[in-house]
């Protein structure tokens, strides 16, 4: 009799039957318009996928909301966060309480002042560490993550020294793309020449338009015990 195929979960790290598996899509796959090819999935358990459903949805009606011309955004916004926030009052309520409006600098003096809805830090902190760690799967499937420390930002690309800090990060890294106006993501592993792997580095934009302004976040993580000796320092989670 043959023993049941084990798979690993990506998530918890636990293994369990392939009977019981799923593909988890990160970034979720309810920010594609339908047809979206190669979408980015890792092996997850049942449970693991699960816990993500409420996240993923809310996480699409706020990237909806970037100040970005994507006609991928639009399509998004218009076909699934409308009619959403209108069968489900706790996310439009969730949403109106994250809205306000604050100023941008837009560079040459000129600023605006421009609505924003927010997204709560820990559930940023959460989304953003599935996302890399299902990217570190498909691309870097003999990476060991599992002790890595994750430090998230979010790049405002309206501002000027965001920009230029956004060029400068993504110059060594390598680029890919899901969907024509949908998910950009630059990525690279560290390797220092005496430890393999030693930290990742990635820059992830989400509905880009021509300017390529979106919402647009960097990670960086690693093992190495001086990195989350600093993250400790400064409060990271």
């Amino acid at each position: 009799m043959k023993k049941p195929q084990k798979e690993r979960c990506y998530l918890c790290l636990k293994e369990f039957d392939t009977k019981v598996m799923t593909d988890d899509h990160a970034p979720p796959k309810c920010i594609y318009p339908p047809g979206t090819p190669d979408r980015i999935y890792a092996r997850a358990c049942g449970p693991c996928n699960r816990s993500f459903m409420d996240d993923d949805n809310e996480f699409r009606n706020w990237l909806s909301t970037v100040a970005s011309s994507s006609k991928s955004k639009k399509w998004i916004f218009d076909n699934k966060t409308v009619s959403s926030l209108k069968k489900d009052k706790r996310l439009l309520h969730n949403i109106q309480s994250r809205l306000s409006v604050g100023d941008v600098d837009l560079g040459g003096g000129e600023i605006a002042r421009l609505p924003k809805c927010g997204y709560p830090a820990d559930r940023t902190q959460a989304m953003f560490r599935r996302i890399t760690k299902c990217l570190l799967t498909r691309f870097y499937p003999s990476y060991d993550y599992s002790n890595d420390a994750f430090l998230i930002g979010h790049m405002l690309l309206e501002e000027p020294q965001h920009r230029f800090a956004f060029w400068q990060t993504i110059a060594p890294l390598l680029i890919d793309h899901r969907g024509e106006d949908v998910f950009v993501f630059w990525r690279g592993v560290v390797d220092d020449g005496a430890v393999k792997n030693l930290a990742g580095v990635w820059v992830l934009l989400f509905y880009p338009d021509a300017d390529l302004k979106g919402a647009c976040f960097s990670v960086i993580h690693s093992h190495h015990q001086l990195f989350k000796t600093r993250l400790v320092t400064r409060g990271a989670p």
